[in-house]
């Protein structure tokens, strides 16, 4: 197994262990369980947008460890991706 799928794999367990904590938005939940859900994603955006800042804060101008670009990516994704289920929501 090539270390790429194993962060692959790495990153798609967090991002379905962040998404299992919220309540669905389905058509059977109430307006309170879109609240949650909508404030629980407001709280996650703001979490990953403050890791984004100190990650990028730390990172250096020149020779950029391998290490820190793969965080930077995961974070950028998990960032998108809950930004992209905060908008289903509406």
């Amino acid at each position: 197994m090539s270390s790429r799928r194993r962060s692959i794999s790495l990153r798609e367990i967090a991002m379905n262990s962040a998404s299992e904590n919220l309540p669905q938005g389905g058509p059977q939940a109430g307006p309170s369980d879109r609240a949650m859900a909508r404030e629980a994603l407001r709280q996650e955006i703001a979490a990953l947008e403050a890791q984004l800042a100190d990650l990028g804060a730390r990172m250096p101008a020149h020779s950029i460890p391998p290490a820190m670009m793969l965080a930077l990516d995961e974070l950028e994704e998990r960032l998108t991706a809950a930004r992209a289920q905060l908008a289903t929501l509406g």
